[in-house]
């Protein structure tokens, strides 16, 4: 008779097997316990439901009204249920929403008593919705009465609310609360189109590098040479670290940037909070308290200037949850602040309608299959409801290890002229980057070798100063014209 006996990696495996099994049991578990106190939360907010707010629309279109109905339903229930608290005097948090913890943590409030209950009354506006209903914000006026015999009040906040679809129906995502009386929407006009130009770090100084060694010399210098080559428009980037708390210096050097740009009369897309951190709600009071000093900087400025409020944020829409409602509130408060033209510089064509109804140009980076170049912008630009659409990143590396392999100043400029045949009427074009890099910065593009030898040859300009045959194709797409004749000029940039 045979006798199966288990060897010691089989039983670990086994044991391997048994654990993962029971997890996703327990996982299953938790999971349907979560749903079943959700259900039953709501069932208990809505016998016990106290306060009215009013969500209004100047839409009529049937689905709309539908889903303002829904949102009605959502707030009181929701405002009901949930332990409200100021930070800071401008942010309400929202905590464990439709959970039973929030229920008792109101209940047992401290400072209010055993008997403390919030009755919340309102009217909020439909200020944005989603064409595909995924997301809305409201604006509006929120009384939230804190009932107690012996410490009655009613605090009055202006706020905007941003909601969002979710599996079991509309979520609260957060709350803004405002501060101050309701400002008017600003206008902006976009004049300055084409954008024609390159994407800017210095040679030696991108990314987190820049700002703490602005060289005014140097940008002066490269202005110029974007400018003879015929480009219109400068891309430059404001780091969350650089710009995060007040620094009279880096705010300085912006000023001056600026001023370079107006010299050169070339207008400035200005990207903000590039290489950002994170997107939770405990950064976002800061985030507007950045967003105000730097639109003060752009309104007072004589440059020609387009906002970009945030370079390639879908990408972080999987890995951060709070991404889209952030982006929300960013872009409703820089509509108030600043009658400039807003876009968002995102990573692919794919995203170019998120937010298209607040944003003056709808622009996205085009890295794709080349193949697919014409048939990428011309759905963007069906979109886009006639608005300007800008492709604000294109490019290719030069790097040559060995007999042009994987690339050569000759197969970039072939790139590089095969995606712009593909976007001939687009209102403008960017290039990244005007420059080779001579220095890498891990922060932006993390620590992979292989990584770090393509970025550093995605310029125009080579580590020489030299122009690349590339130079051609961009100066003929923008102005119809070759490149200047300079004695650092290679002969096949010239053919």
């Amino acid at each position: 008779m045979m006798r199966f006996r288990l060897t010691l990696r089989h039983q670990a495996l086994f044991a391997l097997l048994l654990l993962f099994i029971m997890s996703s049991v327990w996982g299953w578990v938790q999971t349907r316990r979560v749903y079943f106190e959700y259900i039953t939360d709501i069932q208990t907010i809505q016998q016990q439901r106290s306060g009215n707010v009013t969500v209004t629309t100047t839409s009529t279109d049937t689905r709309t009204v539908a889903i303002v109905s829904e949102m009605e339903g959502l707030l009181e229930r929701g405002f009901d249920a949930l332990n409200l608290w100021q930070a800071d005097a401008s942010v309400l948090y929202w905590e464990q929403f439709f959970s039973g913890p929030a229920q008792r943590a109101i209940e047992d409030d401290a400072a209010c008593g055993a008997d403390a209950n919030y009755v919340i009354t309102g009217t909020l506006a439909v200020d944005f919705l989603q064409d595909d209903f995924s997301l809305a914000i409201l604006r509006g006026t929120l009384d939230v009465v804190h009932v107690n015999p012996d410490n009655p009040a009613v605090l009055r906040h202006d706020v905007r609310v941003v909601i969002e679809q979710k599996e079991l129906g509309w979520n609260i995502a957060q709350i803004d609360d405002l501060g101050r009386a309701d400002l008017p929407r600003q206008v902006a006009t976009v004049s300055d189109i084409p954008l024609n130009g390159f994407n800017y770090y210095p040679i030696a100084t991108p990314w987190s590098l820049f700002w703490p060694n602005f060289n005014p010399a140097e940008t002066e210098q490269d202005f110029a040479g974007m400018k003879a080559l015929g480009a219109n428009s400068v891309r430059i980037f404001l780091t969350e670290a650089a710009f995060r708390d007040p620094n009279p210096e880096n705010e300085a050097a912006l000023v001056k940037m600026l001023d370079i740009a107006v010299a050169q009369d070339m207008a400035v897309i200005v990207t903000l909070f590039d290489l950002k951190t994170g997107y939770g709600f405990d950064k976002l009071l800061i985030d507007l308290q950045t967003l105000d000093r730097v639109l003060a900087i752009l309104n007072d400025s004589p440059a020609r200037i387009v906002v970009d409020l945030k370079n390639e944020p879908d990408l972080d829409y999987e890995g951060q949850a709070n991404a889209r409602n952030w982006i929300a509130a960013i872009a409703s408060s820089a509509r108030e602040k600043t009658a400039l033209p807003l876009t968002i510089g995102w990573s692919h064509a794919d995203y170019a309608e998120d937010f298209a109804d607040w944003l003056d140009i709808i622009s996205y980076h085009d890295y794709a299959p080349v193949d697919g170049t014409q048939a990428r912008l011309d759905a963007v630009r069906a979109a886009a409801n006639g608005k300007p659409v800008v492709v604000s990143e294109i490019g290719a590396a030069s790097l040559s290890l060995w007999l042009g392999y994987p690339s050569s100043g000759d197969k970039q400029a072939r790139q590089i002229r095969q995606r712009l045949d593909g976007l001939q009427g687009t209102n403008g074009v960017l290039v990244w980057n005007y420059n080779d890099f001579t220095e890498i910065d891990h922060n932006a593009v993390g620590h992979n070798f292989w990584t770090h030898m393509l970025q550093s040859t995605y310029g125009i300009i080579d580590f020489e100063g030299r122009l690349k045959p590339a130079a051609d194709a961009v100066t003929s797409f923008w102005v119809g014209g070759s490149p200047p004749v300079n004695q650092e000029t290679p002969p096949e940039a010239l053919e």
